[in-house]
């Protein structure tokens, strides 16, 4: 059995590797030139310049926070859509309530429960983590042929 794994391995050594058409790495370049040309306002925001991420993001966090501290007042500058506003926060208000008792039930359940233990459940995640790299590096190592480079 070991003569025939070592002949198709020899075999299999003896084969050309694959090649990349000719025309890939010009392909490639052009897409690469182009992508690298285009302004950063029509890239992907990951790639932005970092104090142009920096202000966009504080801009939005500026706008929603403008937009909640400004609402109970929108009625007041809007005389038309006061009784509208009113029904409609009226509408709301339960689910507000709910939503904020939900929120009080977490915090108090994250104090008491989850915060005490965390930390403990992370060292035995991370160990639990390489515990099984080390036993993939034996398995591989062992199992599937990586010890013996003959």
């Amino acid at each position: 059995m070991t003569d025939l794994e070592h002949q198709l391995d020899h075999e299999l050594r003896r084969l050309p590797g694959p090649k990349a058409p000719t025309s890939l790495m010009p392909r490639v370049m052009l897409a690469v030139a182009q992508a690298e040309s285009a302004p950063w306002y029509s890239r992907a925001w990951t790639t932005w310049p970092v104090a142009l991420r920096a202000t966009s993001a504080a801009l939005l966090a500026l706008l929603i926070v403008g937009i909640w501290r400004l609402m109970p007042s929108v009625s007041a500058w809007v005389p038309a859509a006061g009784p509208v506003w009113t029904q409609a926060m009226g509408r709301l208000a339960p689910a507000m309530q709910i939503f904020g008792e939900f929120a009080t039930l977490v915090r108090v359940l994250w104090s008491v429960i989850i915060q005490p233990i965390a930390v403990y459940f992370l060292v035995l995640v991370i160990a639990l983590s390489l515990v099984c790299a080390v036993l993939w590096t034996a398995v591989n190592c062992v199992a599937l042929g990586g010890a013996s480079r003959s």
